[in-house]
């Protein structure tokens, strides 16, 4: 069996979010998302979900880390 290597559709590294100083939302947070696969974000209400997504749609640019798409 040949495992077929796609390339990431997302990347983050070490991102970070804050809504204001010393108020975080995300911190040090990296995963990756290659081609193909499905995913699924589950948390608790104020964990980051929202946020997350709206890192990824570009609505809002990180604090800090990287975030390639």
């Amino acid at each position: 069996m040949t495992e077929t290597v796609t390339e990431a559709v997302f990347r983050a590294a070490q991102l970070s979010y804050a809504y204001a100083p010393g108020l975080p939302a995300l911190q040090d947070v990296s995963f990756e998302v290659r081609a193909g696969e499905a995913l699924c974000l589950l948390g608790a209400n104020g964990c980051g979900k929202s946020t997350l997504l709206r890192l990824l749609d570009g609505l809002l640019l990180p604090t800090g880390g990287t975030l390639s798409a």
